[in-house]
């Protein structure tokens, strides 16, 4: 689409909005701004010469705008939404309008766990083999920040989250990765069928010449994606051999993209990095795809530092370990880090719910799991069910209380797990904030 001078409504003056004002400054587009909070707007409308929208003019502009363009923070119940809807507006996504102008090649990662590590992971090894590709979208950088300065050979490699692909209208990816999809934001989608439709949306407008790579370990991705029709499917398994995929067999990757058996790597040996396993074969199914240097790809995956606050262990003290893994906000990613975990541990968890179904964390957490400790604004919430599941624990009224407890309970042996399967705003901005606040509790302990 042409937008040189276009009027063009964005909602939301976050990283997305700023980033739809800066590409639609750049195509010469009138652009608007309207957020919810009048400062944010008329700050972001003042840095990125926009025009500032508050409610009073609201509907002039939306009168004749082309389209509105919805950031992921947005959302679609937002009264000023619904009223735009009413009046015929188009509403896109910040990642449909990026896509409607660049010229580069698109990957897009979604899942529930895992995104960010694949898509930086991704974008380096694409780096390491010549290919230039920007890391982008849910995992900091707007898409909009790169869409119209790639070029046809470059890469973007998208976190996509569901907030983002809810109000996808025509947003298309080359390659599409699916690495799982397990309850989590009910409270913002309604229930767990919608989650799984805007995470799904990924392959809406998807043809018979793209790639769909999903893991067939998560019953949900294999259903849904057995459902099409698409030619071009590669499943990715770390328990079964396929077909036609990227596996793992007796601790060895292989691929049989090819029609024959072909060894990819030997896991603990050439491969270190093993705890984000499926994020790796995620990856090696890429390259595969792509024809690229195995070498050069294993390079990468052995230098790649996970992010910060994702199953980072901390120190060790008088016997005892701390793992951050304040980044788990959900049930699945909880397990998987208990998972992660050699050896007894205490558990961590609590924060603010998001609607899910904490009976399938208790019900599955295995032995080696001693106890749990409960702090945040579900805490009582949570020790009541793990209660009736026969899991004990003690509630926390702070975190350093409740690196104290955990660490109490250990007795000198085990490693305390921060993964607090709940969101972070009860009392921090974000995981990250809320990450650092269990790490200051970590080394301000004093026995």
């Amino acid at each position: 689409m042409n937008y040189n001078k276009k009027n063009v409504l964005v909602f939301g003056a976050g990283e997305s909005g700023e980033g739809a004002l800066a590409l639609l400054s750049r195509l010469g587009a009138k652009a608007y701004i309207y957020d919810e909070d009048e400062s944010k707007a008329k700050a972001l409308a003042s840095m990125t010469n926009a025009n500032f929208v508050d409610k009073k003019s609201l509907p002039s502009v939306l009168e004749k705008a082309i389209v509105g363009v919805i950031s992921p923070g947005v959302k679609n119940d937002n009264k000023r939404i619904v009223m735009a809807k009413a009046m015929g507006l188009k509403i896109i996504s910040e990642i449909d309008l990026a896509s409607s102008v660049t010229k580069a090649k698109k990957i897009t990662v979604t899942g529930t766990n895992g995104k960010s590590s694949t898509v930086r992971l991704l974008s380096n090894v694409l780096s390491e083999c010549g290919k230039y590709a920007v890391a982008c979208g849910n995992i900091g950088k707007s898409f909009c920040r790169f869409a119209d300065k790639l070029n046809e050979d470059d890469f973007a490699v998208i976190e996509a989250s569901s907030f983002q692909l809810e109000n996808v209208v025509d947003y298309h990816t080359d390659i599409a990765i699916i690495l799982n999809i397990t309850q989590d934001h009910v409270d913002r989608h309604g229930s767990i069928d919608n989650y799984v439709k805007a995470k799904m949306n990924v392959l809406k407008n998807c043809t018979q010449n793209d790639y769909v790579i999903a893991n067939y370990d998560d019953l949900t991705v294999r259903n849904e994606v057995s459902k099409l029709t698409m030619p071009n499917i590669i499943f990715f398994s770390a328990k079964d051999r396929l077909e036609r995929g990227v596996f793992v067999k007796d601790n060895v990757i292989y691929s049989t993209l090819c029609g024959e058996q072909k060894k990819l790597a030997k896991l603990d040996e050439e491969l270190k990095l093993t705890t984000h396993l499926d994020n790796i074969l995620a990856v090696m199914s890429v390259v595969e795809h792509m024809g690229l240097s195995i070498n050069h790809a294993i390079k990468k995956i052995n230098e790649f530092v996970p992010q910060p606050h994702t199953i980072e262990k901390i120190m060790t003290r008088k016997g005892v370990s701390y793992v951050d893994d304040s980044k788990g906000t959900n049930v699945s990613a909880t397990l998987h880090a208990v998972d992660s975990i050699d050896g007894r541990l205490v558990l961590i968890v609590g924060g603010r719910g998001k609607g899910e179904d904490y009976s399938v964390l208790f019900n599955n957490l295995p032995d080696k799991v001693q106890s749990l400790v409960f702090y945040g604004e579900n805490a009582e919430y949570l020790s009541n069910i793990a209660h009736s599941y026969g899991k004990k624990g003690k509630i926390a009224q702070s975190m350093l209380a409740a690196v104290e407890f955990a660490t109490e309970m250990l007795d000198g042996e085990g490693t305390v797990l921060f993964s607090p399967a709940s969101a972070s705003f009860d009392n921090y901005a974000n995981y990250k904030e809320r990450g650092e606040a269990f790490v200051f509790a970590v080394n301000s302990y004093d026995e």
